[in-house]
């Protein structure tokens, strides 16, 4: 191992002295659960051209409680891209619903258009469109086909928290996820936002529950006492604390875009150069609001040995990840397939993630460049 190299680490939070600042203030005012906070940096999501927000303990509740909120249950069916992280498969599930796996497109690993419609049937209650390293990839074309089915569309936004584009349109029901390593960091957290008041509504008595109208009152630093309960609740709101800490690092946005999209365009170069890897995301021009999370890229070979190369990066100090192992190959998920997804399983053994986060550097990519043309060479 090159001990004498630092590590790169593939991902990590950023905080800064304003952070810290602003959790402090939030901890010595003692009211830590949803509150003031939480309603202000609800109100900051919207001012970026959302209509209704509601945050959450996590990304992975956002996607849980707008599946409910949309009437998904026991029986049904919510159909979505195996290439995802398990948390997106998990949400549906905890509605009792059931998964069924559709392939990707090639060209920006997002639902394949051709292979969802193959997949509707008249047990679909919902389709989730993953917005898979931050690109929208096929959503406009998958808007446009469930428009002619009357079937709600939710998009697991969770790589793209900062892409205002995304909220121009006929959207329905958006959730972004504030996790420690996401563009943005609540330390956990998330948020779904909605143009739909009865699915804001609902959404809001759910995080706390499902006591009714009960987030005004905590919005007031009070709570209720005499309320009514009138469905399954979930104890997923936001705390003032994690609001805090997101109310900062909203502040940053604008900057932390730049540095993710700079990052990017480097490493789209420097790879262009090497010609091991393909990367997934294009060169960022100012025509794209694209704000990079992950950098995923694909061998240019076939017979690609991840686990060898993995090895190799971790063995000099530098960090990789996989984004990600197909759901439907997961044990508790074999059901969820109904046809073969040719896509998803020639695409995922070519594929590894590199490092991106706002401590990375030009030189931190020039190395992590330099040690894949050492591997491909030996």
């Amino acid at each position: 191992m090159a001990l004498n190299l630092p590590l790169i680490r593939l991902s990590k939070s950023t905080v800064t002295t304003s952070d810290i600042n602003s959790v402090s203030q939030c901890l010595r005012e003692e009211f830590l659960g949803i509150g003031s906070y939480v309603q202000e940096f609800e109100t900051k999501i919207c001012s970026y051209g959302y209509q209704y927000a509601i945050a959450t303990s996590s990304g992975t509740s956002s996607l849980q409680l707008a599946l409910q909120a949309h009437g998904v249950g026991p029986g049904d069916e919510v159909v979505l891209p195996s290439l995802t992280y398990v948390a997106t498969y998990q949400a549906v599930s905890a509605t009792g619903a059931t998964p069924i796996s559709c392939d990707v497109r090639l060209s920006d690993l997002s639902l394949c258009p051709d292979s969802l419609l193959s997949l509707i049937s008249n047990k679909t209650k919902a389709v989730i469109h993953v917005h898979f390293a931050s690109l929208l990839g096929s959503l406009h074309e998958v808007r446009s086909l469930l428009r002619h089915h009357s079937i709600p569309l939710i998009e697991d936004a969770a790589h793209s928290f900062g892409d205002w584009s995304i909220n121009h349109g006929n959207y329905d029901t958006i959730c972004h996820s504030f996790d420690g390593i996401k563009n943005i960091t609540c330390g956990e957290g998330g948020v779904v936002c909605t143009t739909n008041k009865h699915i804001a509504d609902t959404i809001s008595d759910l995080r706390l529950l499902a006591v009714s109208n009960d987030s005004v009152q905590r919005y007031k630093n009070a709570r209720s006492w005499n309320f009514d309960v009138k469905s399954q609740g979930w104890r997923y709101h936001m705390s003032n604390i994690n609001a805090a800490l997101g109310l900062s690092q909203l502040q940053r946005i604008d900057s932390i875009r730049d540095k993710r999209r700079t990052l990017s365009n480097y490493y789209y170069q420097a790879l262009l150069a090497s010609q091991y890897f393909t990367p997934l995301l294009p060169l960022l021009n100012n025509d794209t609001l694209t704000i990079p999370h992950i950098y995923p890229v694909l061998a240019a070979s076939q017979g690609f040995d991840t686990n060898s190369f993995r090895n190799f990066m971790l063995d000099n100090n530098i960090q990789t990840g996989l984004h990600y192992y197909p759901n439907h190959l997961l044990s508790y998920y074999l059901s969820s397939v109904k046809e073969p997804l040719p896509n998803t399983m020639a695409i995922y053994p070519q594929m590894v993630t590199l490092p991106l986060h706002l401590d990375l550097n030009y030189n931190d990519i020039d190395r992590i460049v330099e040690t894949i043309d050492t591997y491909f060479k030996l």
